[in-house]
């Protein structure tokens, strides 16, 4: 009667063993991100970090446009192009170079219109931060094209080794400047972390030139910027409604409890995503092994290799969920300090959805595999929306708090993870119906 149980269990760790050097940067990166923003946040105080975030969290509003998906359809159609033994640097350089394109026009828009979004909300800009912010995103947009490419093409040590260079050296940076000055000011942390930018990009570059075959990297193949746009339209109202919820939610916290509230939700959200961060860290081989197989056509494996994968991270984050809830209060006060423990409930609540990404968070993978980048808008879209109104109808009118905000997360996840589902079987029935019709 266990051992299905069990079985699960063991598949989780085969999954570890296969994704070892990828599942080990991914877990080193976010908990080096968390050490970041603790050391950051206090080296700072929270009056000038807030600032500093503020200013982030805008600029990152307005360079929305640069985070179109132009490498959507990368992972099957390398796939493809792998079985006909045909070039693929065409396909990788236009998607880079639109990338390097939607960056530099967000850009733009960000450094004409930022310090008047700034003044309209009475957040006081950073010297330079407008000119400084440009370096960081644009450097971030296009490492994140290439680290995607990395990771649809299998190159698994070069997207290891970019991800371990770029959070192991904001970290390395900020440690030294506080050891070295005792002190930090906010121009001087976000010139860290242009310095981080800059290495970081040259270095993922130069792995990117080098497996494609070095400029080569560079020249676009024009008949595939069509392709690659209109792939990329689906996702990106992915991506523009994730970001509209996260930040939607912030706000109505911000706006309707009192500050501190606001520092203990972001707590809880932090923690809850190093946790399904650390369940979810052995998804990265599973982009290019199943584009292999969704090219050759073996949909039942897929089918079949999903519901495996399912099962395992889902089990794996449902017994982390079980041990916090009891221990959710001497888990806050140990990590942050007393003053995040009136957060526990929230943190038991969130642990519903470490289940659910643990179910879901696989779909997206599978339908970029398969093909079909345009379904990933609906799953986010049954999302977004209904957390966004219920986090404000929650927040708004009932006395619960961040509570409302966490159980309209919840509530969200699990009209995603339903339609992901909904998605998923339609992309099969449409790959089964394209076997069933003869060549011509």
């Amino acid at each position: 009667m266990l051992r299905p149980f069990v079985m699960t269990y063991v598949t989780w760790f085969k999954l570890l063993r296969d994704s070892w050097h990828s599942a080990v940067v991914s877990v080193a990166a976010q908990s080096l991100n968390v050490a970041a923003v603790a050391l950051a946040g206090r080296a700072l105080g929270a009056s000038a970090y807030g600032t500093v975030l503020a200013v982030a969290a805008y600029y990152g509003w307005f360079c929305l446009l640069a985070s179109f998906p132009t490498y959507a359809l990368l992972p099957r159609f390398l796939a493809d192009r792998r079985l006909s033994h045909e070039d693929k640097a065409g396909a990788c350089a236009s998607a880079f170079c639109i990338t390097a394109s939607l960056t530099g026009l967000g850009v733009l828009f960000a450094l004409v219109l930022l310090p008047l979004f700034l003044r309209r909300f009475g957040i006081e800009e950073l010297p330079g931060a407008s000119a400084l912010y440009a370096v960081i995103f644009a450097l971030a947009q296009l490492r994140g094209t290439m680290d995607y490419t990395c990771q649809a093409a299998g190159w698994l040590p070069q997207w290891s080794a970019s991800n371990l260079v770029a959070t192991v050296l904001p970290v390395a940076l900020l440690l030294a400047y506080v050891a070295g000055l005792g002190s930090m000011t906010p121009f001087g942390y976000v010139l860290l972390l242009v310095i981080a930018a800059v290495v970081s990009f040259g270095f993922t570059l130069f792995l990117f030139m080098r497996a494609l075959g070095g400029w080569r990297a560079l020249s676009p193949d024009v008949t595939m910027i069509g392709p690659i746009l209109a792939a990329g339209r689906g996702p990106w109202i992915a991506v523009a409604s994730n970001v509209l919820a996260e930040y939607g939610r912030q706000s109505f916290i911000a706006a309707y409890l009192v500050s501190a509230d606001l520092g203990q939700y972001g707590v809880v959200c932090a923690l809850s995503s190093w946790v399904t961060g650390i369940g979810l860290a052995v998804r990265v081989p599973a982009m290019s092994d199943w584009s292999r197989i969704a090219a050759a056509r073996h949909l039942a494996i897929l089918r079949k290799d999903l519901r495996r994968r399912q099962a395992a991270t889902a089990v794996v984050l449902a017994t982390v969920a079980v041990l916090v809830l009891f221990s959710a209060e001497p888990i806050l006060r140990l990590i942050y300090g007393p003053d995040y423990v009136p957060a526990a409930a929230a943190l038991r609540l969130f642990t519903v959805e470490w289940v659910l990404c643990g179910l879901g968070g696989w779909y997206w993978i599978m339908i970029y595999a398969i093909g079909h980048p345009w379904r990933i808008a609906v799953p986010n879209l049954a999302y977004s929306l209904p957390t966004f109104v219920l986090t404000y109808l929650l927040i708004r009118f009932t006395p619960l708090g961040i509570l409302g905000a966490v159980l309209a997360s919840v509530i969200g996840h699990l009209g995603w993870l339903v339609s992901h589902e909904w998605n998923f079987r339609a992309a099969l029935r449409h790959e089964t119906r394209l076997l069933s019709v003869p060549s011509p």
